[in-house]
């Protein structure tokens, strides 16, 4: 290992050596991994979600099926929707 003088205190610089593969390899694992924390993320925003609306519109409501009931369901997915 090399060692450099930095500054006046004389702390070690290492030189790590660049990881193994071919720089596509890397990008496409790099790419593969980001894509599944969204697909995740994704549904588990979903999950929460459904389970916070289920019981704020559906568990509070012993009559639930009017069509006001139906109206507010509709109107709570549509705006929660941008966040999903």
């Amino acid at each position: 290992m090399r060692r450099y003088r930095t500054g006046t205190r004389g702390f070690g610089v290492r030189h790590y050596p660049e990881p193994a593969g071919p720089v596509e390899d890397r990008a496409s694992l790099a790419d593969l991994r980001l894509r599944l924390y969204e697909v995740g993320s994704f549904l588990l925003t979903v999950l929460i979600l459904a389970g916070v609306g289920f019981s704020q519109l559906y568990l509070s409501n012993s009559i639930f099926g009017s069509l006001a009931d139906y109206a507010g369901l509709a109107l709570w997915g549509l705006l929660v929707g941008p966040f999903a």
